[in-house]
């Protein structure tokens, strides 16, 4: 684990993690409860982390990360465009308080590295319940999800300023 990890996970605190956005959908043409799903390919997607730093006006400082994330079912024809026949795409915000003022280096370290491992369960159970909800096929993801390689900080306005 590098300097930079550390520093961050010693001065970080999870507070909360909640869904943000979420949009789902069947093709108007698949009856999704009736529709062989075994014939179809499955694709995943895990956006870049949008992080930002916030400072209160009472001088406290936190980091909001969001994670976006999807799962489809696509089917492909040789010679044709794929047609996708179920989607399921959300965004999740993690927030964490800072013990105190850390480098920008170090909070996109542990929002590379770390930040999945706090987000991943929600992810898991939301898909997994909107498949249910939907009458997809089951879907079981994997218990872990890897960081990411590039990442930009932006700081926001405080959130209580009037």
């Amino acid at each position: 684990m590098n300097s930079l990890l550390q520093e961050a996970i010693h001065n970080l605190s999870i507070n909360d993690v909640y869904l943000t956005h979420a949009q789902s959908s069947v093709a108007a043409d698949s009856p999704a409860k009736y529709e062989n799903f075994d014939q179809f390919h499955t694709q995943t997607r895990s956006a870049l982390p949008a992080v930002s730093a916030i400072e209160l006006q009472n001088g406290e400082h936190f980091v909001r990360v969001e994670c976006g994330y999807g799962f489809r079912w696509v089917e492909e024809a040789e010679g044709q465009e794929p047609v996708q026949k179920a989607c399921i795409e959300a965004t999740f915000a993690a927030e964490y308080s800072m013990k105190k003022l850390i480098s920008n280096d170090a909070i996109a370290e542990f929002a590379k590295k770390n930040v999945h491992h706090h987000v991943w369960p929600f992810w898991r159970e939301f898909l997994m319940s909107q498949t249910e909800r939907m009458r997809l096929p089951r879907v079981t993801v994997h218990m872990c999800q890897f960081g990411f390689e590039r990442l930009e900080i932006k700081a926001e306005p405080s959130l209580d300023q009037p």
